[in-house]
């Protein structure tokens, strides 16, 4: 995986002690499922799995 989509952990915990105080600018190229795939076989669409992510990632990034 590339240094940019999979950063080391030495890598994040720079970026985490950061001071710039300006924005941050993200670019995120996804595509989602019509249907989301789980080795458990909860079903739901690529949406509502993406959403789900989001929910759960949100409280460490804000």
């Amino acid at each position: 995986m590339s240094k940019y989509i999979d950063p080391t952990r030495d890598q994040f915990s720079a970026f985490a002690k950061m001071t710039d105080d300006g924005p941050v600018w993200m670019l995120n190229m996804i595509r989602l499922r019509k249907k989301a795939k789980y080795d458990d076989g909860r079903k739901m669409s690529g949406a509502e799995a993406y959403k789900a992510y989001a929910a759960a990632s949100a409280p460490f990034f804000t």
